[in-house]
């Protein structure tokens, strides 16, 4: 009988036993001191997987300030005080990895940048990677102080060639640094700073698809539902959508004679271009007047172009097409209605230079082309107009063999 008492009670308490354990899942308690210059309000804030911003904010009372909130998982923030810096020694705001459980801080008041942060082991885990990239970055700071002395003196042919003799250095040790990043996430499957590190690279276009892909699929699972994680899944599947083998995605838009546009109407019929371009880019226009060569050599054989401008202007855009005469290919307005959605649909990642998609006549992008690009195109699985050239040669040629 006192068993079954006791079974009772645990059955009457469980439900409290549960609410009390989920109340604390995935929250932060985050307790720290500013000191020195007195700040008034201290403020916490973090992207979710979604790039929603949240916002939080603490009083300092007694130069001690406190957060408490819940997350689905360790996540980048920054914490930062009240007021703006007085001079370039000093710093209000630092980048904090927060992770659930007790974390504090302690900020010397105008010093954020050496903020001394304990409880989080995404937080350790980055502070262990910087101490390796020390090495580096002392040579690279070096490296930067020459290249601003150099800049200062003036812009002599002799200057100049130190200029490209330093700045071909601080990239090799660029380059150190990504490798140093790349072993930290290959090493470290289970840290949720080694999604952060990914999501950056993924972002800013440093790693092949094959090789981004591979490394987020070593991921624990953990890590991959992490808000880092899902970011760099959507953007890889972003990015997929519109790399070189997909199906080039469907958009239907109002051409520059008003008159309704349809890929969907090109696919089986024609091998097609998209030219992504701007009037307000000189070495873009020489770029279209190259494709109108292209275009007027292989029109007759069933080659479109369609342009898509990124103009704000409606008066500039229609301008340009008649100042460059490609009034004889297809052209629509990314921003028709304020619609700029093509941007990510086909991962333009910035212009000026133009971006060239090739697609062939089933619907499926055969190449991606960039004008005068100043980045490694093939990390970028990019080639370059020469290329676009010889692709549209190759498949005009391989059509005249059928």
């Amino acid at each position: 009988m006192k068993t079954l008492l006791n079974l009772l009670s645990l059955f009457v308490l469980f439900p409290h036993i549960l609410c009390a354990q989920n109340k604390k899942t995935g929250y932060v308690r985050l307790t720290g001191t500013v000191t020195g210059r007195t700040a008034t309000v201290m403020y916490l804030s973090y992207s979710d997987e979604n790039k929603k911003r949240h916002n939080y904010k603490s009083r300092v009372k007694n130069k001690a300030f406190y957060f408490e909130l819940q997350l689905k998982s360790p996540v980048d923030a920054w914490l930062m005080r009240d007021g703006k810096p007085k001079s370039e020694n000093e710093s209000y705001a630092s980048e904090i990895f927060l992770s659930p459980g007790t974390m504090t801080v302690d900020v010397e008041g105008n010093h954020f940048d050496r903020a001394k942060i304990t409880g989080s082991a995404m937080q350790n885990d980055l502070d262990g990677l910087q101490e390796l990239m020390k090495p580096t970055n002392k040579v690279k700071d070096s490296l930067y102080n020459e290249l601003f002395k150099v800049e200062a003196a003036g812009n002599t042919p002799k200057n100049h060639t130190a200029h490209v003799k330093i700045a071909s250095q601080i990239d090799k040790y660029n380059e150190h640094g990504k490798h140093i990043d790349y072993n930290f996430i290959s090493t470290h499957p289970s840290s949720y700073l080694s999604a952060y590190l990914l999501d950056n690279y993924v972002a800013g276009r440093t790693l092949p698809l094959d090789s981004a892909y591979a490394f987020y699929n070593s991921f624990a699972s953990a890590v991959k539902s992490s808000i880092a994680g899902l970011s760099v899944k959507n953007n890889l599947d972003q990015r997929k959508i519109s790399a070189v083998g997909s199906m080039a995605p469907l958009f239907s838009k109002t051409d520059v004679a008003g008159r309704s546009l349809n890929l969907k109407s090109f696919i089986g019929k024609h091998y097609l271009i998209l030219e992504f371009w701007g009037s307000y880019c000189v070495p873009q226009r020489e770029e279209t007047r190259h494709l109108k060569q292209l275009y007027n050599k292989y029109h007759s054989k069933g080659l479109e172009v369609i342009g898509i401008s990124f103009d704000f202007s409606k008066k500039e855009w229609e301008t340009a097409i008649a100042n460059d005469s490609t009034a004889i290919w297809h052209h629509v307005r990314a921003r028709n209605a304020g619609d700029d959605g093509l941007w990510g649909l086909y991962d333009i990642q910035g212009l000026p230079p133009s971006l060239f998609i090739l697609i062939d006549n089933n619907g499926r992008i055969a190449g991606r082309y960039r004008g005068k690009a100043n980045f490694d195109l093939k990390k970028h699985g990019e080639g370059n107009m020469a290329d676009l050239d010889k692709k549209v040669h190759e498949i005009m040629g391989a059509d005249d063999k059928k």
